[in-house]
């Protein structure tokens, strides 16, 4: 009862605090609710879904509505098979009576597999209500059952969730009498043990500029310091002495050879394997190729591994830093500076025009003659004089005068000291 007192008490805490600004019960105002900044930094989370329908525990939560609604003929013989005759969906909420059920245990276990946050159904769509309910009168664990208030691939499907930007939320059954059948129950601690032993590239982490890569491999990332980027960021810049990059690989290759196609390596390039322990990194070879980096990991041994970490879920980490700073897809790097990657908005301006748009952002911003700013011929340059703006002026003739001239185009847009 102690667990489900203090999540009641953090759920009105979480409600109250944010009080200030009202909600109204349509689906335009909940959906002007901002992301919590927790929820983005989570990244794992369990779900169970647990009710009358855990009693059959036959075709899924849905099981009233299936049943009664669809007609469903396959469990309609179902409670025939297993049932006697004139069985109700009532008469299983009177089977469903949580008894090995432990709220502390059971908080025990979900902490235990690393999970950061629970989802619990209180309430599915056969209406029976898992906390005493006035409006569900008769139809609640508090009057029918329980008598008692109740409020290889997971890993690899975790990261391609984080390695996008979602979070992992993982269902789990409990059985009528509150059960956790024992098979789950290891499971779910030989995942806690993965997530806490890679807890780097995994809580808190954004997808980086790129998502996944050949060979089973997709990645993640964090920053030494984020330098003030919204933490609403779509995902992180790839900046050699900031960034961390985190890849998944999901399965032994053969050759023992890994192919990381999205990596640029610099002379301080460095790759290191997880296999020891919570941040316990050894670093392995590797070779730049015309096409990233391919990594060696013959020396390593899988016999080093925890059980846990490789033999369970078949995936591994490797860490790469001072890789080179690069941009996204569709992005420009500026070649005055390695940090900063630039994007153009399709707003198509006259020199005169574009020069009113830079003069506008302070004092002295003014279309400046730039030389070779971009390796890209099409693109005349970077304007250095607007404090808070980047323009590219696009050549309408293949003259090799790379200067701002009156006549030319040129599109905006204002990015400020321009990093994603």
């Amino acid at each position: 009862m102690s667990f489900i007192w203090k999540c009641l008490t953090a759920l009105y805490l979480l409600v109250h605090s944010s009080s200030a600004q009202q909600y109204q019960a349509n689906w335009s105002s909940l959906d002007s609710r901002p992301l919590p900044i927790w929820y983005d930094q989570a990244k794992f989370g369990i779900q169970a879904h647990w009710g009358v329908y855990s009693v059959p525990a036959y075709g899924d939560e849905s099981f009233w509505f299936n049943w009664k609604e669809l007609n469903d003929s396959n469990l309609a013989n179902f409670v025939q098979t297993h049932y006697k005759p004139g069985t109700t969906y009532g008469d299983f909420a009177k089977q469903f009576n949580a008894l090995d059920f432990d709220a502390n245990y059971f908080a025990g276990l979900i902490k235990g597999s690393g999970a950061k946050y629970f989802i619990l159904t209180a309430k599915h769509s056969d209406g029976f209500a898992l906390w005493p309910s006035a409006v569900e009168w008769n139809w609640n664990s508090a009057d029918v059952g329980p008598d008692r208030d109740l409020v290889d691939e997971l890993i690899a499907q975790l990261a391609q969730t984080i390695s996008l930007g979602g979070n992992f939320v993982l269902n789990i059954a409990i059985d009528a009498n509150g059960r956790v059948l024992p098979v789950f129950e290891e499971r779910l601690k030989n995942l806690g043990d993965f997530v806490t032993d890679h807890s780097d590239a995994i809580f808190s982490s954004k997808p980086w500029i790129y998502q996944s890569d050949v060979d089973s491999v997709v990645y993640t990332s964090q920053l030494n310091n984020p330098n003030n980027l919204d933490p609403y960021r779509l995902y992180n810049p790839q900046q050699q002495n900031n960034t961390v990059i985190y890849a998944f690989v999901t399965n032994w290759p053969d050759d023992n050879l890994i192919n990381l196609t999205r990596v640029v390596p610099t002379s301080q390039t460095t790759v290191n394997l997880l296999h020891g322990g919570p941040g316990s990194y050894s670093s392995v070879p590797f070779s730049q190729t015309s096409n990233g980096i391919l990594v060696d990991i013959s020396d390593v041994s899988i016999s080093s591994f925890p059980s846990s970490n490789y033999v369970t879920f078949n995936t591994f980490v490797l860490k790469i830093q001072n890789a080179a700073s690069q941009c996204p897809v569709n992005w420009i790097q500026n070649s005055l500076n390695k940090q900063e990657c630039l994007t153009f908005g399709n707003s198509t301006l006259g020199w005169n025009a574009a020069n009113s748009q830079c003069g506008i952002l302070g004092p002295g911003a003014t279309l400046t003659s730039i030389t070779s700013a971009f390796e890209n011929t099409e693109i005349a340059g970077l304007n250095q004089g607007c404090s808070n703006a980047y323009i590219g002026l696009y050549r309408n003739s293949s003259s090799s005068n790379w200067q701002w001239i009156n006549g030319d185009t040129a599109t905006y847009t204002n990015w400020g000291t321009g990093i994603l």
